[in-house]
């Protein structure tokens, strides 16, 4: 695959998760059972809605846990900060990028 078809691939995926998450509702993460250590931080429940402001501190707590930004990604979403929401998706998408 050369560089350039590789590059737009990611740019595909990556429109179409942020379409599928601006889409939805509620948008719940499922964790997934990780077979490293479990994260120094554990979020909330899938589907159970958290602020910005925890969202937040889920991020600073553990900087390479994709899923804490999934969770700050869609607390942005609730709260109408989309372009905010898109950086965080994007922040997920490069620290999981096979997830």
């Amino acid at each position: 695959m050369t560089p350039s078809n590789r590059a737009l691939r990611n740019r595909v995926v990556l429109c179409s998760l942020v379409a599928i998450f601006l889409a939805s509702g509620n948008v719940r993460a499922e964790s997934v059972e990780k077979k490293t250590a479990a994260p120094a931080v554990t979020p909330k429940p899938a589907g159970a809605a958290i602020s910005v402001e925890e969202a937040l501190q889920l991020t600073k707590k553990s900087p390479k846990d994709a899923e804490a930004y999934l969770a700050l990604g869609g607390a942005y979403r609730r709260a109408g900060r989309y372009q905010d929401a898109l950086d965080a998706f994007k922040k997920t998408v490069a620290l999981a990028p096979n997830s």
